[in-house]
Parts: C-alpha cells; structure tokens; sequence
C-alpha cells in the first residue's frame, strides 16, 4: 500500500483516546479496514488482469498491479477509502462522551 493520506493532525486526535478498550478496539478496526483495502486491491487487480486477457495467469496479474491506469486506481481508491472508513470517527470525535466532559454521567 502506498502511504495513508489521512490527516496527521487527525491521527494525533487519536492517539490522545484515554480509554484503552476504545483504543483497542480502534486499532482492531483499522486494522480490519487495512485489510479490506488489500482484498479490494486484489479483486480490482484480478478483474483488470481477466478484462484484458480474457483469462488470469501470473504474468498477466504482475503486468495490472504495475500498470498505470491500476496504480491511479490505487491512489483514489486508498484515499476514498481511509475517508469512508475514518468519517465516523471523525463526525463524532468532537461530541462529548457521558462521563467525559465534567457533566452528569447517566
């Protein structure tokens, strides 16, 4: 994968979460999405590689993942991504938390 293009300053944000359950489960997420992406990556490889050729082989898959109308995929695909996968968080990160904000924890 080629470098996140998710804000640092909201990856920062992040790494200020007190709570570690939360924390760990964020990890556990991005991680699951990290993976989603790759699997992503590959199907799209697969379907441009059986398009061109008619059939999948090796050769065929290597000359896709360099090709580069595949690598400008990659390149919005992984920023669309990191944006999907990252807006709830980013929508909520601002709201206030019970029990997080000096107010009444009911």
């Amino acid at each position: 994968m080629s470098e996140t293009s998710v804000p640092p300053a909201f990856l920062r944000d992040l790494d200020g979460i007190d709570d570690p359950l939360i924390s760990r489960l964020l990890a556990m997420i991005v991680s699951l999405g990290g993976e989603v992406f790759v699997l992503k990556a590959e199907l799209e490889r697969l379907k441009r590689s059986l398009a061109e050729r008619g059939s999948i082989d090796e050769a065929g898959l290597e000359r896709t993942r360099h090709a580069p109308a595949f690598a400008a995929w990659m390149a919005e695909e992984e920023r669309s991504f990191a944006r999907q996968l990252l807006d709830p968080l980013a929508r909520e990160r601002d709201v206030a938390r019970p029990g997080r904000d000096g107010g009444d924890a009911r």
